[in-house]
Protein backbone atom coordinates (compact mmCIF):
# COMPACT_ATOMS: atom_id res chain seq x y z
CA UNK A 1 0.00 0.00 0.00
CA UNK A 2 1.61 3.62 -0.90
CA UNK A 3 -0.02 6.14 1.15
CA UNK A 4 0.17 10.01 -0.35
CA UNK A 5 1.43 13.26 1.37
CA UNK A 6 -1.33 15.92 1.63
CA UNK A 7 1.40 18.48 0.25
CA UNK A 8 1.38 20.85 3.34
CA UNK A 9 4.09 23.83 3.46
CA UNK A 10 7.15 22.52 5.91
CA UNK A 11 6.55 22.54 9.76
CA UNK A 12 2.65 22.15 9.12
CA UNK A 13 2.76 18.18 9.07
CA UNK A 14 4.14 15.48 11.56
CA UNK A 15 5.50 11.69 10.59
CA UNK A 16 2.11 9.52 11.15
CA UNK A 17 2.40 5.27 10.42
CA UNK A 18 4.29 2.54 12.71
CA UNK A 19 7.69 2.31 12.37
CA UNK A 20 9.12 -0.93 10.85
CA UNK A 21 5.73 -2.03 9.54
CA UNK A 22 3.86 0.95 7.51
CA UNK A 23 4.84 4.58 8.14
CA UNK A 24 3.18 7.86 6.15
CA UNK A 25 4.00 11.66 6.00
CA UNK A 26 1.43 13.94 6.26
CA UNK A 27 2.68 17.17 5.17
CA UNK A 28 6.28 18.03 4.63
CA UNK A 29 8.38 17.66 7.53
CA UNK A 30 12.53 18.73 7.30
CA UNK A 31 14.39 20.85 5.23
CA UNK A 32 12.06 22.11 2.58
CA UNK A 33 14.69 22.16 -1.19
CA UNK A 34 17.24 20.20 0.42
CA UNK A 35 18.41 16.66 0.65
CA UNK A 36 17.49 15.16 -2.66
CA UNK A 37 18.99 16.37 -6.32
CA UNK A 38 17.74 19.66 -7.82
CA UNK A 39 15.45 18.95 -10.77
CA UNK A 40 15.53 15.22 -10.34
CA UNK A 41 18.71 13.82 -11.71
CA UNK A 42 19.38 11.90 -8.98
CA UNK A 43 16.36 9.58 -7.39
CA UNK A 44 16.62 7.75 -4.37
CA UNK A 45 14.45 4.23 -4.89
CA UNK A 46 14.44 3.56 -1.11
CA UNK A 47 16.12 3.61 2.41
CA UNK A 48 16.16 0.19 3.95
CA UNK A 49 18.00 -0.87 7.13
CA UNK A 50 20.25 2.34 6.61
CA UNK A 51 21.83 1.25 3.25
CA UNK A 52 20.40 3.66 0.27
CA UNK A 53 19.40 2.05 -3.19
CA UNK A 54 20.31 4.76 -5.79
CA UNK A 55 17.94 4.59 -9.34
CA UNK A 56 19.52 6.76 -12.05
CA UNK A 57 22.25 8.97 -10.19
CA UNK A 58 23.86 10.18 -7.12
CA UNK A 59 22.74 8.82 -3.51
CA UNK A 60 21.18 11.62 -1.50
CA UNK A 61 23.79 13.42 0.46
CA UNK A 62 24.87 13.29 4.21
CA UNK A 63 22.68 15.88 6.43
CA UNK A 64 19.50 14.76 4.46
CA UNK A 65 18.32 12.04 6.64
CA UNK A 66 15.59 12.70 9.30
CA UNK A 67 14.51 9.67 11.62
CA UNK A 68 16.32 7.21 8.71
CA UNK A 69 14.47 8.29 6.20
CA UNK A 70 15.50 10.39 3.59
CA UNK A 71 13.91 13.33 2.44
CA UNK A 72 14.19 14.09 -1.22
CA UNK A 73 12.27 17.48 -3.17
CA UNK A 74 11.63 18.88 0.25
CA UNK A 75 9.72 15.68 1.71
CA UNK A 76 10.72 13.64 4.23
CA UNK A 77 10.48 9.49 4.22
CA UNK A 78 8.91 7.55 6.76
CA UNK A 79 10.95 6.11 9.82
CA UNK A 80 12.97 2.90 9.08
CA UNK A 81 13.15 2.87 5.37
CA UNK A 82 11.21 4.32 2.17
CA UNK A 83 11.23 7.17 -0.01
CA UNK A 84 9.37 10.12 -0.23
CA UNK A 85 9.78 11.70 -3.98
CA UNK A 86 7.86 14.52 -5.49
CA UNK A 87 4.98 13.94 -2.96
CA UNK A 88 4.26 10.09 -2.64
CA UNK A 89 5.47 7.44 0.25
CA UNK A 90 6.62 4.46 -0.39
CA UNK A 91 6.32 1.79 2.70
CA UNK A 92 8.81 0.44 5.05
CA UNK A 93 10.72 -2.01 2.92
CA UNK A 94 12.93 -0.68 0.48
CA UNK A 95 10.23 -0.13 -1.74
CA UNK A 96 9.78 3.30 -3.70
CA UNK A 97 7.41 5.48 -5.64
CA UNK A 98 9.39 7.92 -7.98
CA UNK A 99 8.34 11.50 -9.63
CA UNK A 100 10.53 13.35 -11.56
CA UNK A 101 12.58 12.25 -14.76
CA UNK A 102 14.37 8.96 -14.58
CA UNK A 103 18.03 8.64 -16.00
CA UNK A 104 17.72 6.84 -19.15
CA UNK A 105 15.47 4.24 -21.04
CA UNK A 106 16.86 1.85 -18.25
CA UNK A 107 15.03 4.43 -15.28
CA UNK A 108 12.10 1.92 -15.37
CA UNK A 109 14.25 -0.96 -15.33
CA UNK A 110 16.26 0.71 -12.37
CA UNK A 111 12.89 1.40 -10.43
CA UNK A 112 10.83 -1.70 -11.47
CA UNK A 113 14.60 -3.80 -9.84
CA UNK A 114 14.73 -1.81 -6.85
CA UNK A 115 11.46 -1.27 -5.95
CA UNK A 116 10.04 -4.77 -6.70
CA UNK A 117 5.85 -4.78 -5.87
CA UNK A 118 4.81 -1.64 -3.63
CA UNK A 119 0.96 -3.25 -3.10
CA UNK A 120 1.60 -4.42 -6.56
CA UNK A 121 3.00 -1.66 -8.20
CA UNK A 122 5.59 0.04 -9.40
CA UNK A 123 5.01 3.90 -10.10
CA UNK A 124 7.17 6.32 -12.20
CA UNK A 125 5.47 9.28 -12.32
CA UNK A 126 6.66 12.01 -14.30
CA UNK A 127 8.01 13.56 -17.27
CA UNK A 128 11.49 12.80 -19.11
CA UNK A 129 12.60 9.78 -19.95
CA UNK A 130 9.98 7.70 -17.44
CA UNK A 131 10.61 4.25 -18.61
CA UNK A 132 11.20 2.92 -22.28
CA UNK A 133 9.24 5.28 -24.16
CA UNK A 134 9.21 8.27 -21.95
CA UNK A 135 6.59 10.21 -21.11
CA UNK A 136 3.11 8.13 -20.45
CA UNK A 137 4.93 5.42 -19.17
CA UNK A 138 3.04 2.81 -16.89
CA UNK A 139 5.90 0.49 -14.83
CA UNK A 140 5.62 -2.43 -12.67
CA UNK A 141 2.19 -3.84 -14.24
CA UNK A 142 -0.70 -1.10 -14.05
CA UNK A 143 0.83 1.45 -11.78
CA UNK A 144 -0.10 4.84 -12.98
CA UNK A 145 -0.02 6.27 -15.95
CA UNK A 146 1.26 9.91 -16.71
CA UNK A 147 -0.51 10.19 -20.29
CA UNK A 148 -1.36 12.70 -22.78
CA UNK A 149 0.87 14.21 -24.66
CA UNK A 150 3.55 15.71 -22.57
CA UNK A 151 1.50 15.48 -19.14
CA UNK A 152 3.62 16.21 -16.57
CA UNK A 153 6.33 16.46 -18.92
CA UNK A 154 9.43 18.95 -18.93
CA UNK A 155 12.16 20.62 -15.70
CA UNK A 156 11.22 20.16 -12.04
CA UNK A 157 9.25 17.46 -10.25
CA UNK A 158 5.23 17.68 -10.51
CA UNK A 159 3.02 18.29 -7.18
CA UNK A 160 0.68 15.48 -6.28
CA UNK A 161 -2.67 16.23 -5.31
CA UNK A 162 -4.11 15.00 -1.95
CA UNK A 163 -7.23 13.23 -3.03
CA UNK A 164 -8.39 13.73 0.53
CA UNK A 165 -8.34 17.60 0.51
CA UNK A 166 -7.68 18.03 3.90
CA UNK A 167 -6.21 21.00 3.52
CA UNK A 168 -7.26 22.72 -0.07
CA UNK A 169 -6.27 26.51 0.71
CA UNK A 170 -2.69 25.81 1.95
CA UNK A 171 -2.58 23.25 -1.10
CA UNK A 172 -3.73 25.66 -3.36
CA UNK A 173 -1.33 28.52 -2.20
CA UNK A 174 1.40 26.35 -2.40
CA UNK A 175 0.48 25.93 -6.29
CA UNK A 176 0.23 29.53 -6.47
CA UNK A 177 3.44 30.11 -5.52
CA UNK A 178 4.71 27.66 -8.42
CA UNK A 179 3.51 29.87 -10.60
CA UNK A 180 0.43 30.72 -12.78
CA UNK A 181 0.47 27.06 -14.15
CA UNK A 182 2.17 24.34 -13.14
CA UNK A 183 2.37 20.60 -13.20
CA UNK A 184 0.45 18.39 -11.16
CA UNK A 185 -0.70 14.46 -11.06
CA UNK A 186 -4.03 13.56 -10.18
CA UNK A 187 -5.40 10.69 -8.40
CA UNK A 188 -4.54 7.71 -10.50
CA UNK A 189 -1.13 8.82 -11.09
CA UNK A 190 -2.80 11.20 -14.18
CA UNK A 191 -0.45 14.22 -15.22
CA UNK A 192 -2.29 17.75 -15.97
CA UNK A 193 -1.60 21.17 -15.52
CA UNK A 194 -3.23 23.32 -12.57
CA UNK A 195 -4.34 26.93 -13.34
CA UNK A 196 -4.04 29.09 -10.34
CA UNK A 197 -3.74 32.81 -11.58
CA UNK A 198 -6.82 34.51 -11.48
CA UNK A 199 -5.87 36.48 -14.99
CA UNK A 200 -4.73 33.62 -17.03
CA UNK A 201 -7.40 31.25 -15.80
CA UNK A 202 -10.26 34.22 -16.92
CA UNK A 203 -8.22 33.76 -20.49
CA UNK A 204 -8.22 30.38 -20.71
CA UNK A 205 -11.58 29.82 -19.86
CA UNK A 206 -12.72 32.16 -22.76
CA UNK A 207 -9.72 30.40 -25.43
CA UNK A 208 -11.17 28.56 -28.25
CA UNK A 209 -8.11 26.52 -28.14
CA UNK A 210 -8.91 25.11 -24.90
CA UNK A 211 -11.46 22.08 -24.96
CA UNK A 212 -13.73 20.37 -22.44
CA UNK A 213 -14.27 17.02 -24.50
CA UNK A 214 -12.17 13.97 -24.10
CA UNK A 215 -13.45 12.31 -26.84
CA UNK A 216 -12.12 14.89 -29.22
CA UNK A 217 -9.02 16.40 -27.53
CA UNK A 218 -7.66 14.25 -24.63
CA UNK A 219 -5.56 11.82 -26.38
CA UNK A 220 -4.59 9.94 -23.54
CA UNK A 221 -8.50 9.56 -23.21
CA UNK A 222 -8.95 7.84 -26.70
CA UNK A 223 -5.54 5.87 -27.11
CA UNK A 224 -7.10 4.08 -23.18
CA UNK A 225 -4.06 5.42 -21.32
CA UNK A 226 -6.50 6.77 -19.20
CA UNK A 227 -9.31 3.85 -19.33
CA UNK A 228 -12.83 3.26 -17.57
CA UNK A 229 -11.28 2.52 -14.70
CA UNK A 230 -9.61 5.53 -13.78
CA UNK A 231 -11.35 6.46 -10.54
CA UNK A 232 -12.39 10.03 -11.74
CA UNK A 233 -13.22 8.43 -15.19
CA UNK A 234 -17.20 9.57 -14.58
CA UNK A 235 -15.99 13.18 -15.03
CA UNK A 236 -14.54 12.85 -18.43
CA UNK A 237 -16.72 10.18 -19.97
CA UNK A 238 -20.15 11.60 -19.92
CA UNK A 239 -21.31 13.10 -22.73
CA UNK A 240 -23.53 16.93 -21.48
CA UNK A 241 -23.28 20.07 -21.55
CA UNK A 242 -19.97 20.54 -19.27
CA UNK A 243 -18.05 18.46 -21.36
CA UNK A 244 -19.03 19.55 -24.94
CA UNK A 245 -16.68 22.12 -27.17
CA UNK A 246 -17.83 24.26 -29.81
CA UNK A 247 -20.73 23.53 -32.46
CA UNK A 248 -21.97 20.51 -29.78
CA UNK A 249 -21.81 22.80 -26.68
CA UNK A 250 -24.20 25.71 -28.05
CA UNK A 251 -26.25 23.13 -28.96
CA UNK A 252 -26.88 21.66 -25.76
CA UNK A 253 -26.60 24.76 -23.76
CA UNK A 254 -29.78 26.44 -25.96
CA UNK A 255 -31.36 23.15 -24.82
CA UNK A 256 -30.59 23.08 -21.19
CA UNK A 257 -30.72 27.44 -20.43
CA UNK A 258 -34.59 27.42 -20.74
CA UNK A 259 -34.31 24.88 -17.26
CA UNK A 260 -32.37 28.35 -15.45
CA UNK A 261 -34.23 31.27 -17.22
CA UNK A 262 -34.04 34.29 -14.77
CA UNK A 263 -38.18 34.03 -14.88
CA UNK A 264 -38.08 30.66 -13.95
CA UNK A 265 -35.52 30.93 -10.75
CA UNK A 266 -37.78 33.89 -9.68
CA UNK A 267 -40.98 31.69 -9.42
CA UNK A 268 -39.02 29.02 -7.28
CA UNK A 269 -38.32 31.45 -4.33
CA UNK A 270 -41.44 31.25 -2.52
CA UNK A 271 -40.81 27.76 -2.31
CA UNK A 272 -37.64 27.49 -1.45
CA UNK A 273 -38.76 29.65 1.28
CA UNK A 274 -41.24 26.85 2.46
CA UNK A 275 -38.58 24.19 2.25
CA UNK A 276 -36.18 26.16 4.40
CA UNK A 277 -38.89 26.84 6.69
CA UNK A 278 -40.08 23.41 7.25
CA UNK A 279 -36.23 22.07 7.73
CA UNK A 280 -35.48 24.99 10.41
CA UNK A 281 -38.18 23.83 12.47
CA UNK A 282 -36.45 20.55 11.94
CA UNK A 283 -33.44 21.74 13.48
CA UNK A 284 -35.62 23.82 16.38
CA UNK A 285 -36.97 20.49 17.37
CA UNK A 286 -33.46 18.97 17.39
CA UNK A 287 -31.66 21.30 18.99
CA UNK A 288 -34.53 20.89 21.76
CA UNK A 289 -33.86 17.23 22.28
CA UNK A 290 -29.68 17.34 21.90
CA UNK A 291 -27.22 17.75 24.95
CA UNK A 292 -26.25 21.52 25.04
CA UNK A 293 -28.39 22.55 22.35
CA UNK A 294 -25.71 21.26 20.11
CA UNK A 295 -26.89 20.04 16.44
CA UNK A 296 -25.01 19.70 12.79
CA UNK A 297 -26.81 22.26 10.66
CA UNK A 298 -25.15 21.00 7.62
CA UNK A 299 -26.86 17.59 7.97
CA UNK A 300 -30.38 19.18 8.94
CA UNK A 301 -30.09 22.19 6.84
CA UNK A 302 -27.57 22.67 4.51
CA UNK A 303 -27.25 19.77 3.03
CA UNK A 304 -31.16 18.83 2.48
CA UNK A 305 -32.49 22.31 1.00
CA UNK A 306 -30.49 22.04 -2.15
CA UNK A 307 -31.34 18.49 -2.65
CA UNK A 308 -34.68 19.17 -2.33
CA UNK A 309 -35.29 22.06 -4.68
CA UNK A 310 -33.79 20.56 -7.21
CA UNK A 311 -35.45 17.39 -6.76
CA UNK A 312 -38.81 18.61 -6.82
CA UNK A 313 -37.56 21.36 -10.15
CA UNK A 314 -36.67 17.90 -11.78
CA UNK A 315 -39.76 15.94 -10.72
CA UNK A 316 -37.70 12.94 -8.85
CA UNK A 317 -40.21 10.77 -7.05
CA UNK A 318 -39.54 9.98 -3.30
CA UNK A 319 -38.03 6.02 -4.24
CA UNK A 320 -35.21 7.67 -6.39
CA UNK A 321 -33.85 10.70 -3.67
CA UNK A 322 -31.99 8.12 -1.30
CA UNK A 323 -30.11 6.48 -4.01
CA UNK A 324 -29.25 9.66 -5.85
CA UNK A 325 -28.11 11.21 -3.01
CA UNK A 326 -26.01 8.39 -2.34
CA UNK A 327 -24.77 8.44 -5.89
CA UNK A 328 -23.62 12.02 -5.99
CA UNK A 329 -21.94 11.85 -2.83
CA UNK A 330 -19.87 9.26 -4.27
CA UNK A 331 -19.48 11.44 -7.55
CA UNK A 332 -17.20 14.14 -5.80
CA UNK A 333 -15.53 11.70 -3.93
CA UNK A 334 -12.27 12.05 -5.03
CA UNK A 335 -10.31 9.40 -2.93
CA UNK A 336 -12.94 6.27 -4.02
CA UNK A 337 -11.13 3.33 -5.36
CA UNK A 338 -11.34 1.88 -8.96
CA UNK A 339 -13.83 -0.84 -7.55
CA UNK A 340 -15.75 1.42 -6.02
CA UNK A 341 -15.77 4.08 -8.46
CA UNK A 342 -17.18 1.57 -11.14
CA UNK A 343 -19.85 0.23 -9.18
CA UNK A 344 -20.81 3.90 -8.38
CA UNK A 345 -20.85 4.25 -11.90
CA UNK A 346 -23.18 1.29 -12.69
CA UNK A 347 -25.40 2.25 -9.87
CA UNK A 348 -25.29 6.08 -11.13
CA UNK A 349 -26.51 5.12 -14.98
CA UNK A 350 -28.86 1.75 -13.40
CA UNK A 351 -30.77 4.23 -11.37
CA UNK A 352 -30.89 7.60 -13.94
CA UNK A 353 -32.30 4.84 -16.16
CA UNK A 354 -35.21 4.37 -14.28
CA UNK A 355 -35.98 7.43 -13.54
CA UNK A 356 -35.95 8.38 -17.16
CA UNK A 357 -38.26 5.53 -18.08
CA UNK A 358 -40.43 6.49 -14.88
CA UNK A 359 -41.32 9.91 -16.62
CA UNK A 360 -41.70 8.80 -19.69
CA UNK A 361 -44.72 6.77 -18.59
CA UNK A 362 -46.00 9.74 -15.95
CA UNK A 363 -44.84 13.36 -17.26
CA UNK A 364 -45.09 15.79 -15.18
CA UNK A 365 -44.80 19.62 -15.42
CA UNK A 366 -40.73 19.23 -14.45
CA UNK A 367 -37.82 19.75 -15.95
CA UNK A 368 -37.29 15.90 -16.68
CA UNK A 369 -40.11 15.82 -18.48
CA UNK A 370 -38.80 19.30 -20.57
CA UNK A 371 -35.69 17.33 -21.19
CA UNK A 372 -37.12 14.15 -22.12
CA UNK A 373 -39.55 15.89 -24.89
CA UNK A 374 -36.47 17.63 -26.31
CA UNK A 375 -35.07 14.16 -26.73
CA UNK A 376 -37.56 13.72 -29.03
CA UNK A 377 -38.19 9.71 -27.74
CA UNK A 378 -35.36 7.71 -27.90
CA UNK A 379 -34.21 3.89 -26.71
CA UNK A 380 -33.80 3.04 -23.49
CA UNK A 381 -30.98 4.51 -21.30
CA UNK A 382 -28.35 1.37 -21.28
CA UNK A 383 -26.88 0.83 -17.65
CA UNK A 384 -23.01 0.88 -19.56
CA UNK A 385 -23.40 4.50 -21.16
CA UNK A 386 -20.07 6.58 -21.07
CA UNK A 387 -17.55 4.43 -20.59
CA UNK A 388 -19.18 1.47 -19.59
CA UNK A 389 -16.71 0.45 -17.45
CA UNK A 390 -14.77 -0.23 -20.52
CA UNK A 391 -11.44 1.76 -22.08
CA UNK A 392 -12.13 5.46 -22.30
CA UNK A 393 -11.32 5.31 -26.01
CA UNK A 394 -12.94 6.82 -28.99
CA UNK A 395 -13.85 8.80 -31.36
CA UNK A 396 -15.10 12.78 -31.51
CA UNK A 397 -18.66 10.88 -31.13
CA UNK A 398 -19.81 9.18 -27.86
CA UNK A 399 -18.69 5.63 -26.74
CA UNK A 400 -21.99 4.59 -28.49
CA UNK A 401 -21.66 6.67 -31.46
CA UNK A 402 -25.06 8.39 -31.50
CA UNK A 403 -25.96 11.60 -32.11
CA UNK A 404 -28.84 14.01 -30.99
CA UNK A 405 -31.82 13.05 -32.07
CA UNK A 406 -33.11 14.89 -35.44
CA UNK A 407 -29.39 16.99 -35.08
CA UNK A 408 -30.79 19.53 -33.02
CA UNK A 409 -32.81 17.52 -29.62
CA UNK A 410 -30.68 14.95 -26.96
CA UNK A 411 -29.66 11.30 -27.88
CA UNK A 412 -30.64 9.19 -24.99
CA UNK A 413 -27.23 9.32 -23.44
CA UNK A 414 -26.93 13.10 -23.76
CA UNK A 415 -30.45 12.97 -21.63
CA UNK A 416 -28.94 10.94 -18.88
CA UNK A 417 -25.57 12.56 -18.77
CA UNK A 418 -27.00 16.25 -18.87
CA UNK A 419 -29.41 15.15 -16.30
CA UNK A 420 -26.75 13.65 -14.01
CA UNK A 421 -24.56 17.29 -14.64
CA UNK A 422 -27.83 19.06 -13.64
CA UNK A 423 -28.81 17.16 -10.73
CA UNK A 424 -24.99 17.23 -9.34
CA UNK A 425 -23.99 20.40 -9.95
CA UNK A 426 -27.62 21.68 -8.62
CA UNK A 427 -26.79 19.89 -5.22
CA UNK A 428 -23.64 19.35 -3.55
CA UNK A 429 -21.68 22.95 -4.63
CA UNK A 430 -25.05 24.83 -2.78
CA UNK A 431 -24.54 22.54 0.13
CA UNK A 432 -20.52 23.78 0.16
CA UNK A 433 -21.73 27.71 -0.25
CA UNK A 434 -23.78 27.46 3.01
CA UNK A 435 -21.82 25.74 4.75
CA UNK A 436 -18.92 27.84 3.93
CA UNK A 437 -21.05 30.87 4.68
CA UNK A 438 -22.48 30.13 8.02
CA UNK A 439 -19.00 28.47 8.81
CA UNK A 440 -17.28 31.91 7.95
CA UNK A 441 -20.03 34.20 9.78
CA UNK A 442 -20.32 32.60 12.77
CA UNK A 443 -16.02 32.87 12.90
CA UNK A 444 -16.34 35.96 12.78
CA UNK A 445 -19.36 37.85 14.54
CA UNK A 446 -18.59 41.40 13.19
CA UNK A 447 -18.89 40.41 9.54
CA UNK A 448 -22.01 39.11 10.69
CA UNK A 449 -23.33 42.26 12.80
CA UNK A 450 -22.32 44.46 9.11
CA UNK A 451 -25.02 42.10 7.23
CA UNK A 452 -27.48 42.31 10.49
CA UNK A 453 -26.86 46.01 10.44
CA UNK A 454 -28.00 46.33 6.66
CA UNK A 455 -24.75 47.54 6.22
CA UNK A 456 -24.18 44.99 3.58
CA UNK A 457 -26.49 42.30 1.88
CA UNK A 458 -26.92 38.82 2.15
CA UNK A 459 -26.26 38.73 -1.65
CA UNK A 460 -22.62 40.75 -0.77
CA UNK A 461 -22.38 37.83 2.10
CA UNK A 462 -22.75 35.08 -0.81
CA UNK A 463 -20.46 36.63 -2.98
CA UNK A 464 -17.58 36.94 -0.68
CA UNK A 465 -17.95 32.93 0.73
CA UNK A 466 -18.02 31.94 -2.82
CA UNK A 467 -14.71 33.67 -3.34
CA UNK A 468 -13.02 33.26 -0.39
CA UNK A 469 -13.91 29.40 -0.49
CA UNK A 470 -14.79 28.27 -3.93
CA UNK A 471 -17.51 25.31 -3.11
CA UNK A 472 -15.48 23.63 -5.93
CA UNK A 473 -12.30 23.88 -5.48
CA UNK A 474 -10.79 22.06 -8.59
CA UNK A 475 -12.22 21.97 -11.80
CA UNK A 476 -11.31 18.80 -13.84
CA UNK A 477 -10.45 18.50 -16.72
CA UNK A 478 -9.98 20.46 -19.70
CA UNK A 479 -7.30 20.08 -22.90
CA UNK A 480 -5.14 21.77 -25.05
CA UNK A 481 -6.58 22.22 -28.82
CA UNK A 482 -3.19 23.20 -30.21
CA UNK A 483 -0.12 24.38 -28.33
CA UNK A 484 -0.86 27.35 -26.08
CA UNK A 485 1.70 29.50 -24.42
CA UNK A 486 1.41 30.79 -20.75
CA UNK A 487 4.46 33.04 -20.29
CA UNK A 488 7.25 31.06 -20.65
CA UNK A 489 5.56 28.07 -20.26
CA UNK A 490 3.93 26.04 -23.58
CA UNK A 491 1.06 23.57 -22.60
CA UNK A 492 0.95 21.67 -25.20
CA UNK A 493 -1.71 20.07 -27.91
CA UNK A 494 -3.61 17.49 -25.74
CA UNK A 495 -2.26 17.97 -22.36
CA UNK A 496 -4.99 18.11 -19.42
CA UNK A 497 -5.51 20.91 -17.78
CA UNK A 498 -6.88 21.49 -13.72
CA UNK A 499 -8.79 24.88 -12.58
CA UNK A 500 -7.63 25.74 -9.53
CA UNK A 501 -10.71 28.15 -8.05
CA UNK A 502 -9.59 27.68 -4.55
CA UNK A 503 -6.73 29.27 -5.67
CA UNK A 504 -7.51 32.11 -8.36
CA UNK A 505 -10.73 32.85 -5.49
CA UNK A 506 -7.62 34.19 -3.10
CA UNK A 507 -5.64 35.67 -5.98
CA UNK A 508 -3.40 38.53 -4.26
CA UNK A 509 -3.24 39.98 -7.48
CA UNK A 510 -6.93 40.65 -7.70
CA UNK A 511 -7.85 40.99 -4.04
CA UNK A 512 -4.60 42.37 -2.74
CA UNK A 513 -2.56 40.99 0.16
CA UNK A 514 -5.06 39.93 2.53
CA UNK A 515 -7.04 37.68 -0.38
CA UNK A 516 -7.43 34.75 2.20
CA UNK A 517 -9.37 37.26 4.76
CA UNK A 518 -13.34 36.96 4.44
CA UNK A 519 -14.13 40.43 4.11
CA UNK A 520 -18.00 41.32 3.38
CA UNK A 521 -17.23 44.26 2.45
CA UNK A 522 -14.44 43.85 -0.10
CA UNK A 523 -14.79 46.08 -2.91
CA UNK A 524 -13.02 43.12 -5.09
CA UNK A 525 -16.35 40.68 -3.47
CA UNK A 526 -17.90 39.88 -7.18
CA UNK A 527 -14.72 38.86 -9.10
CA UNK A 528 -14.48 35.78 -8.53
CA UNK A 529 -14.63 32.33 -11.14
CA UNK A 530 -16.14 30.35 -8.79
CA UNK A 531 -19.45 29.87 -11.09
CA UNK A 532 -16.68 29.83 -13.68
CA UNK A 533 -16.24 32.21 -16.94
CA UNK A 534 -17.20 32.10 -20.82
CA UNK A 535 -19.25 29.95 -22.32
CA UNK A 536 -19.07 27.07 -19.60
CA UNK A 537 -20.15 29.95 -16.88
CA UNK A 538 -22.32 28.04 -14.59
CA UNK A 539 -25.88 27.71 -15.57
CA UNK A 540 -27.48 27.05 -12.13
CA UNK A 541 -25.39 29.99 -10.59
CA UNK A 542 -28.44 32.43 -10.36
CA UNK A 543 -30.48 29.36 -8.38
CA UNK A 544 -27.02 28.67 -6.13
CA UNK A 545 -27.37 32.41 -5.57
CA UNK A 546 -31.22 32.28 -4.63
CA UNK A 547 -31.49 29.20 -2.55
CA UNK A 548 -28.07 31.07 -0.77
CA UNK A 549 -29.34 34.47 0.15
CA UNK A 550 -32.80 32.86 0.97
CA UNK A 551 -31.05 30.19 3.38
CA UNK A 552 -29.27 32.55 5.41
CA UNK A 553 -31.28 35.42 5.52
CA UNK A 554 -34.07 32.03 7.03
CA UNK A 555 -31.36 30.48 9.26
CA UNK A 556 -30.03 33.39 10.96
CA UNK A 557 -32.93 34.81 10.96
CA UNK A 558 -35.10 31.84 12.93
CA UNK A 559 -31.75 31.83 15.61
CA UNK A 560 -30.15 35.01 16.28
CA UNK A 561 -28.21 34.02 18.92
CA UNK A 562 -26.50 31.30 16.95
CA UNK A 563 -23.13 30.39 17.74
CA UNK A 564 -20.48 27.89 16.63
CA UNK A 565 -20.05 25.13 18.73
CA UNK A 566 -16.59 25.14 16.80
CA UNK A 567 -13.33 26.50 16.60
CA UNK A 568 -12.59 28.53 13.75
CA UNK A 569 -10.28 26.39 10.91
CA UNK A 570 -11.11 23.09 12.97
CA UNK A 571 -13.95 21.66 10.86
CA UNK A 572 -13.29 18.60 9.36
CA UNK A 573 -13.77 18.98 5.76
CA UNK A 574 -15.55 16.73 2.58
CA UNK A 575 -12.97 13.94 2.09
CA UNK A 576 -12.15 15.64 -1.77
CA UNK A 577 -10.60 17.99 -3.73
CA UNK A 578 -13.10 18.98 -5.95
CA UNK A 579 -15.53 19.55 -3.63
CA UNK A 580 -14.71 21.96 -0.79
CA UNK A 581 -16.90 22.47 2.12
CA UNK A 582 -17.67 22.10 5.76
CA UNK A 583 -18.20 18.17 6.58
CA UNK A 584 -19.94 18.62 9.70
CA UNK A 585 -21.24 21.97 11.20
CA UNK A 586 -22.34 21.75 15.16
CA UNK A 587 -23.91 24.70 16.56
CA UNK A 588 -25.90 26.23 19.19
CA UNK A 589 -29.19 27.51 17.62
CA UNK A 590 -30.19 29.18 20.58
CA UNK A 591 -33.97 30.44 21.06
CA UNK A 592 -36.33 30.73 18.21
CA UNK A 593 -36.63 34.09 17.05
CA UNK A 594 -40.55 35.46 18.05
CA UNK A 595 -42.50 34.38 15.05
CA UNK A 596 -43.96 37.71 13.01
Amino acid sequence: MVRRLDGREQGRGELEGSVGSEAAVSGAAGPVGQGGPVGGQAVVAGVAGGEEAVAGGEAVGAGSAVGGGAVVGGLVAPVGGGAVVGGLVAPVGGGAVVSGPVAGAGGAEAVAGVAGLVGGEAVVAGGGAAGPAGGGAVVGGGGVVVGGGSGVGGGGCPFVLDVLGRDVQGEAAVLRGRGAVSRVVLPGGVGAWVVTDAGVMRGLLTDGRVSKDAYRHWPAWRRGEVSGSWPLAVWVSVENLVTSYGVEHRRLRGLMASAFTARRVALLGPRVEEIAGGLLDGVEEAAGRAAGGVVDVRELFALPLPGRVMLELFGIPEEFRGPLREIIDGFFDTAVSSGEAQRNYRALYSTMGELVAFKRRCPGEDLTSALIAAGGGGAAADGAGGSGGSEGTGGSGGVDGSEGVGGGGLSEKELVDNLIMLLSAGCEPTVNLLGNAVALLLGDPGQLELVRSGRVSWGDVVEEAVRVEAPGANAILRYAVEDVRVGETVIERGDALVMSFAAAGRDPGVHGPDAGVFDVTRGTRREHLSFGHGVHYCLGAPLARLEAEIALRALFGRFPRMRAAFRPGELPRTESFISNGPRVLPVVPGPAAAAV
